[in-house]
């Protein structure tokens, strides 16, 4: 497997916020075709933090993500989950959880292989922030990451429907509102630009944002067993965003 292999795509669809995922596997415990199918779409959607947090114990960008894609493997077969209480879960944690727990399996199967085994596994090194912020645990790296791919989804959910209402360039001029990426008096050079009067480009502006944080509050629903724990998860990771 190489750098260079896609990872598993992504659906964008703003329909996809009919279904929360998580739910769905925790309703059925995993044992419907719909279970499995909403559990393999979060897996896609949350595939680059997993292979951050991999790539603290793996030196090697390719051999982490084919570790990353060996977990994903397993947590589909339906075992990684065994014993959990999914009920009062988020998918976040359980994901993390069940990574880790993967994680020092493989270190044990190292070890094993180093005392005479004959097959080939991928090393594993130590946990250290080598790959990332030094000041960041791996832990805390996951959920930033984490949070900032909900955003991303987010984003893209929100660009769809801008799309399909006809309103996709008022988008791209109004993103950088959204992420934060601007400094003052930008607005009144983009209305001018677009010709545009101001307290028509800012109401738009606000609009947007409100938009923007149901997208949010939709897709950290998708990850959650109960959709009244979004207020909560909602902070712990705004939490997270701010102190990147």
């Amino acid at each position: 497997m190489s750098e260079s292999t896609p990872a598993p795509a992504s659906k964008n669809s703003p329909n996809r916020f009919s279904t929360t995922c998580w739910t769905q596997v925790v309703a059925s415990h995993g044992d419907s075709s719909l279970a499995a199918e909403a559990l393999s779409e979060l897996c896609q959607d949350y595939y680059e933090p997993i292979v951050a947090f991999v790539r603290y114990s793996v030196r090697d960008a390719d051999s982490a993500r084919d570790l990353a894609h060996a977990f994903f493997a397993h947590v589909l077969d339906g075992h990684a989950f065994d014993g959990a209480d999914r009920n009062r879960g988020r998918f976040r944690s359980y994901l993390l959880g069940a990574l880790k727990h993967f994680l020092a399996q493989q270190r044990l199967k190292t070890k094993r292989l180093r005392r005479g085994g004959d097959a080939e596994m991928v090393p594993l090194d130590e946990f250290s922030g080598e790959f990332s912020n030094p000041s960041t645990s791996p832990d805390a790296d996951f959920d930033r990451r984490w949070a900032t791919t909900i955003l991303n989804r987010a984003l893209d959910a929100l660009k769809c429907e801008c799309d399909e209402k006809g309103t996709g360039d008022l988008f791209q001029h109004l993103r950088p509102w959204l992420t934060g990426d601007t400094t003052h008096g930008e607005q009144a050079d983009l209305a001018e630009q677009i010709q545009m009067d101001p307290n028509t480009l800012k109401s738009h502006v606000s609009r947007l944002r409100k938009q923007f944080r149901r997208c949010v509050e939709l897709e950290v629903a998708r990850t959650l067993s109960d959709p009244a724990q979004t207020k909560e998860e909602m902070q712990a990771l705004l939490a997270v965003l701010r102190k990147k």
